[in-house]
């Protein structure tokens, strides 16, 4: 549904009828779930009533409708699906009285970074700005941001990534204010209900993913995005919309303050804070030099794997009774199966994408579609049955390192294995995947080693210079200080890359500066924004083609239409994606049935 419905509201429920309020109203023969987005004064002849009220308190609270309005219109989305991203799961919650508990952390270890101050003077005033807090990679998160939440006057929101298994954020949060509304998907549908009704009912603090964005809060005063370059904080579902840019807007429209904390911030918010368009807060010179391990990048081998000099730096680790972390570039055994006769790989049937090989289950998948498939005895392709294990994965490195150090453990944990680790005594190794650098699931370590540092950087796609230097820099914050022993070894091709360069420098603004003169060359964000078009089912060129047309008839670049693993994508670089959006929704009520135009605005 794309438009609005009116219906009477009846004398006994008037007073609990207020924008964002959800309620029960007969809709094509069943009773149906809807939010208030508006009063009318003078309601028309023969409307239905309101049947009744779900809830007694609003789920959507002003200025909460303008927002989702904003949402739908800019991530070319219906309103009804706009507006369902804000209703609790279908469970039954009774509201109660919200109680306030324990004493808020004074503000510390915040003032200790340069312009702490300034930004704690904007929260207690309740000036509205925008404020990028850069931190040392070894500084907890949730401490800082507790911090924050103390010096704010009203209610808060706190959005951090991946919560699925567990977050160091939420634990201290929840910690230091004990009436915490945690709102995450890790949480059951009852939980997560409770949650919402107590932030709509005047909760201080709510925290979760990136949907904590868009969580009732009232009086709201501040929005923290933690780590906000990181990938979970672009929704994959319709509306696809970007936390941190969300964020920005409903702290605009609620006058309050917005601020984005991590070691890394995205570019766009980095930029903006170099040019002086948001508030900025950094550690001194001096402060990121300490906080940094000893980095090394090593040159890789020719056949791929685990250097020479690598394996020297794991052995002395381990002999100093250390623990060593290993980084590897994908899950499984091998990339791919390569036949020796013919010098083919096997591909998946669906898509054409070399077929990783895995132990455990004995299996070939796909790492594109998911497909698998039983390893063949034999090459479908000439008959001949010797193959070769091609790019090893974290399965095989387990097995290599434990026969070239047999007397010290050696784990693995990765999405095959995603049981966190128990962390032993005296030296041992850990070996994973990108899945288990997270946070809540690796063990101490003070050597970590990543083995493929060109695949990071080299990605075919816009954020990946960004995405690597955001990885790496959480990296060297699992290896801590050198101060303390903590040592990184990146093993690449290219030790010249600004990526590498910048790590190794501990220097944010060296990587920042680079990567801009490159994204400007290109009119990539931040000097422009991206649109991403997909068209799949039988009438997708057609469409894809009436789309492309209507666009750079307006004057729009776009790039494609080019062939997919679905249909065809095309790329628009434009200066508003809202307003290629709002053209493209227009489209899609006259997109055939059985085919699909996806509008992906702010594409990760």
């Amino acid at each position: 549904m794309d438009r609005t419905f009116s219906y009477r509201v009846p004398s006994e429920i008037a007073a609990c009828v207020v924008d964002g309020a959800l309620v029960r109203i007969p809709f094509g023969g069943r009773n149906v779930r809807g939010l208030v987005t508006s009063d009318d004064p003078e309601p028309g002849e023969g409307l239905e009533e309101i049947a009744g009220m779900v809830v007694d308190l609003p789920v959507a609270p002003a200025p909460m409708p303008q927002l989702l309005e904003w949402l739908a219109l800019r991530y070319a989305t219906p309103r009804g699906v706009a507006f369902a991203r804000v209703v609790p799961p279908r469970v039954r919650v009774r509201t109660s009285e919200v109680e306030r508990t324990g004493a808020a952390p004074v503000p510390s270890r915040i003032l200790t970074y340069e312009r702490g101050d300034a930004l704690i003077d904007a929260l207690r005033a309740r000036r509205p700005s925008t404020w990028s807090v850069r931190v040392t990679p070894d500084e907890p998160r949730g401490p800082l941001i507790a911090e924050l939440v103390g010096a704010a006057p009203g209610s808060v929101l706190v959005a951090v990534p991946e919560v699925a298994h567990g977050s160091p954020t939420l634990d201290a949060l929840g910690a230091a204010f004990p009436d915490l509304a945690r709102v995450d998907s890790a949480l059951s549908d009852m939980d997560r209900a409770r949650g919402l009704m107590r932030l709509a009912g005047g909760a201080r603090l709510g925290a979760g993913g990136r949907a904590a964005v868009l969580a009732p809060a009232t009086d709201l005063s501040l929005i923290v995005v933690a780590d906000d370059a990181h990938p979970s904080f672009k929704d994959d579902r319709g509306p696809r919309y970007e936390a941190r840019i969300v964020a920005a807007e409903r702290a605009r429209l609620s006058g309050a303050v917005c601020v984005f904390v991590g070691a890394s911030p995205s570019v766009e918010v980095a930029s903006a804070a170099r040019a002086g368009a948001i508030g900025s807060v950094h550690p001194s010179r001096d402060v990121e030099r300490a906080a940094r391990p000893l980095t090394e990048v090593l040159e890789p081998p020719s056949e791929g794997g685990i250097s020479v000099g690598m394996q020297r730096r794991i052995r002395d680790a381990l002999r100093a009774g250390e623990k060593v972390a290993v980084v590897a570039p994908r899950r499984g055994y091998a990339r791919t199966l390569w036949c020796s006769a013919c010098r083919r790989s096997l591909r998946c049937r669906r898509c054409e994408t070399a077929l990783a090989f895995h132990v455990e289950p004995r299996s070939l998948r796909c790492p594109h579609c998911g497909a698998t498939e039983s390893p063949p005895d034999v090459c479908p392709h000439c008959g001949a049955s010797d193959f070769r294990y091609l790019g090893a994965g974290s399965h095989r490195f387990e097995e290599q390192l434990a026969k070239a150090f047999p007397h010290v453990p050696v784990t693995r944990l990765d999405v095959d294995s995603p049981e966190p680790v128990a962390a032993s005594d005296g030296p041992s190794i850990y070996v994973t995947t990108y899945f288990g650098i997270k946070p809540s699931l690796r063990p101490p370590a003070r050597l970590v080693t990543v083995i493929d540092g060109d695949g990071m950087i080299r990605r075919p796609e816009l954020r990946a210079a960004e995405t690597a230097f955001h990885t790496l820099v959480e990296l060297a914050g699992w290896a801590g200080p050198a101060s303390g022993g903590g040592h990184l070894v990146v093993q690449s091709t290219e030790p010249h890359h600004h990526v590498l360069q910048a790590l190794v420098r501990a220097d944010h603004a060296f990587f920042l500066e680079r990567e801009l003169a490159l994204r400007e060359e290109l009119a990539y964000p931040p000097f422009g924004e991206l649109v991403r078009l997909t068209a799949t089912g039988p009438s997708g060129p057609a469409v894809m083609e009436e789309a492309v047309r209507s666009l750079r008839k307006a004057g729009e670049r776009v790039l494609g239409p080019v062939a997919a693993a679905e249909g065809q994508e095309a790329l628009v670089k434009c200066r508003d994606g809202g307003v290629v959006a709002e053209r493209l929704r227009l489209m899609l009520p006259g997109v055939p049935r059985g085919t699909r135009l996806r509008v992906d605005v702010d594409p990760r």
